[in-house]
């Protein structure tokens, strides 16, 4: 997530919170991966299997 990074200390904050979401995204993925397999599919999901 470099990207992200900025030179500027003024950003730490901004920095410090993307990272925090990021961390907390990758966690609510794998919360939901784990859901997806125990829970049956929605029925508008058996409709658009990939």
């Amino acid at each position: 997530m470099d990207i992200f990074r900025f030179p500027d200390n003024d950003n730490r904050i901004l920095n410090d919170i993307i990272d925090k979401l990021s961390k907390r995204s990758i966690k609510d993925q794998e919360i939901i991966s784990n859901l997806i397999d125990v829970l049956p599919p929605l029925e508008s999901d058996k409709n658009n299997d990939k």
